[in-house]
């Protein structure tokens, strides 16, 4: 009886064991982690200006040139196309600046340092965002005139960044 009630109690034991016992289950799925960077362009103008200084009426005819710079943050990898206009006082193609009394001067505008790449109105420039600030140089010439009235003269050009 001994053997029996040993034999029971070790039954019991076991069957009590595997109650306690947690069986564990593992499940499993991706998560899909996503980010779109989109272009972006942030335009720096304060202080953007070409000055052609000041002319003696009574000098000869002269070529006048200046530069300004103009800069622009892209992002990295993002196409970009800049153009400038034809200014408030364009016509046929071709910029001007103005006196008050209406008196004009044309002038051109340049991408290279030699006067040699017009930029015509409303012409299209591609370039490609770094991440960082690009500057882009814009050569001016004016040629000015002993027949052009006194005053101060101004056109106001506008850039356009495309992204």
């Amino acid at each position: 009886m001994k053997s029996i009630s040993y034999l029971l109690l070790m039954t019991a034991w076991a069957w009590s064991s595997l109650s306690w016992a947690q069986v564990t289950q593992t499940q499993s799925d991706s998560v899909i982690i996503k980010l779109e960077m989109v272009p972006f362009c942030q335009l720096h103008t304060e202080n953007v200006a070409l000055d052609f200084g000041t002319v003696d009426q009574f000098s000869p005819s002269q070529s006048l040139m200046t530069q300004t710079r103009v800069s622009l943050t892209c992002a990295r990898g993002s196409d970009y196309q800049v153009s400038l206009d034809g200014g408030l006082n364009g016509q046929d193609g071709q910029r001007f600046v103005e006196s008050s009394a209406g008196d004009t001067l044309p002038y051109q505008l340049y991408d290279d340092n030699q006067l040699s790449n017009p930029w015509l109105n409303n012409e299209v420039r591609s370039f490609t965002g770094t991440g960082v600030e690009q500057e882009i140089v814009i050569y001016s010439e004016l040629v000015s005139d002993s027949l052009a009235g006194v005053g101060q003269y101004s056109d106001t050009v506008t850039f356009y960044v495309n992204y």
